[in-house]
């Protein structure tokens, strides 16, 4: 199965979160939402899609924060690229797996770690 490739970041100015193609030249990075369209982002918020939806359809990206709900227990996780095992993976106050272990018809993605870090706690 072939995965989407595309990131979010935030526009630089305006702080809006865009979808697209990254591009870094010269110490600059921008976002191609289209064709015709090019916006500078801030560098520090990109996030790649990791190829999945939560239960509501939302599309999964780096840097999300999502909660896990199975019958008795709610579990708070970030979103993240694990250099050492080369994959997305979860991580919570107890617990770090693979993103894809996680049952995405039980996880909603409720925040990002760049406007809503206190969730982790």
């Amino acid at each position: 199965m072939k995965r989407e490739i595309l990131f979010r970041a935030k526009k630089w100015i305006s702080g809006e979160w865009l979808e697209g193609e990254v591009h870094l030249k010269c110490n600059n990075a921008h976002i191609h939402t289209n064709y015709a369209d090019q916006y500078k982002i801030d560098e520090d918020t990109i996030g790649q899609f990791t190829g999945m939806t939560d239960n509501n359809g939302t599309k999964i990206f780096e840097g999300d924060i999502v909660k896990e709900q199975c019958k008795s227990h709610e579990i708070i996780y970030n979103v993240f690229w694990d250099e050492d095992y080369f994959a997305f993976r979860v991580k919570s106050k107890d617990y770090s797996y693979y993103l894809d272990e996680l049952v995405s018809s039980h996880c909603e993605v409720i925040g990002n770690v760049f406007e809503n870090n206190e969730l982790l706690k």
